[in-house]
């Protein structure tokens, strides 16, 4: 069976930009379809849903570009506006048969696609309302990103529910570790657990601790032993970390960072809640049951200050994190068949 054209379309930002997970996991994906002969659309926007002037800062929300290439794949950067008009046209001008889309406005997405003749992916990156939405729309199949995210939307699903963990890219090339101490966290926001990294921060002045993609850096208290930075390479941020630590205070989806943390062969430790105990392969000593700064601080120390113990923890999480370093294509070209043929049935 010839591969069908596929278009990912979401009012979020597109390749080769991104803010978290849910981009770079739509990236990775359409970049390995790409490989594999598929022909792949990227439609999305600067403008963002929540846009405000730090995003506009970063972004440029008002500074559209043509239509471009990226790593084999056709992308089109567009005004919220047109991103709809785009749409259609991409379907019947292009022979799009299949759309995934996901998070805001993605129900209606689904709507219009479906009524234009396409198939129709809804990707659950998490199981906030915005991440959920797209079930309101009632796509032809939807996919989790955990068991997690999984079964809470059985209860809002009506249609194929399919489990799809997020696929990762092979650790090519890697930095030595910092001679000293050092912690990174990923997210500089309340949700991400941003309170107890100030109050680690606080409590071990000897360890340094980097906070990456820190959106809001000019509203944070200086603390002396801690760096933030706007944006940067993450991999070189974990390459240089001695733990990487994931303090969420929401149910996260799945939890990408730890995973790719772990792949490059650092030692995590993550709250006990959403995703994140999948992303860690479920090891208890590399999750917390609480935010309490009590709990955290005795397991972070002995990960620092214990090399075989770390060594122990890194080497089972790296083992887990395999499973996760695979190509997704033929997982999702079952899934995009199956609906191809139930069409064509």
């Amino acid at each position: 069976m010839s591969k069908p054209a596929v278009a990912f379309v979401w009012r979020r930002l597109p390749p080769p930009h991104f803010l978290g997970g849910a981009e770079r996991s739509a990236q990775i994906l359409g970049t390995e379809l790409a490989k594999n002969g598929w022909r792949v659309f990227h439609v999305g926007t600067r403008e963002l849903p929540w846009a405000s002037e730090t995003f506009g800062r970063v972004y440029g929300l008002h500074d559209h570009s043509v239509p471009y290439r990226w790593n084999k794949q056709d992308i089109y950067d567009l005004p919220q506006a047109e991103i709809v008009p785009t749409l259609e046209h991409l379907i019947k001008a292009q022979n799009v048969r299949c759309v995934v889309t996901s998070h805001e406005g993605s129900d209606d997405i689904v709507r219009i696609a479906r009524a234009r003749g396409a198939k129709t992916i809804g990707w659950l990156h998490s199981v906030t309302s915005s991440g959920l939405s797209v079930l309101r729309g009632d796509p032809d199949l939807a996919l989790a990103v955990s068991s997690f995210v999984k079964n809470s939307a059985l209860p809002h699903c009506s249609g194929n529910l399919e489990l799809f963990y997020p696929a990762f890219e092979q650790v090519a090339g890697q930095r030595p570790r910092s001679p000293f101490p050092e912690v990174m966290m990923v997210g500089a926001i309340p949700e991400k657990g941003l309170d107890l990294t100030l109050a680690l921060a606080r409590a071990l002045p000897n360890i340094q601790f980097v906070i990456v993609e820190g959106w809001y850096q000019s509203t944070l208290p200086k603390i002396g032993n801690l760096k933030y930075i706007p944006r940067g390479p993450l991999s070189d941020y974990y390459d240089s970390s001695w733990l990487l630590i994931v303090p969420s205070k929401a149910d996260e989806g799945f939890g990408r960072v730890a995973v790719e943390a772990s792949l490059r062969k650092r030692p995590v430790l993550a709250s006990n809640r959403g995703g994140l105990p999948e992303a860690v392969s479920h090891i208890p000593e590399c999750l917390v049951d609480t935010d309490k700064l009590d709990r955290w601080l005795p397991r972070m120390t002995r990960i620092l200050n214990d090399q075989p113990y770390a060594d122990q923890l890194t080497l089972r999480l790296n083992a887990g994190a395999q499973s996760f370093s695979r190509s997704p294509v033929p997982e999702f070209e079952r899934f995009v068949n199956r609906l191809v043929l139930s069409a064509s049935s």
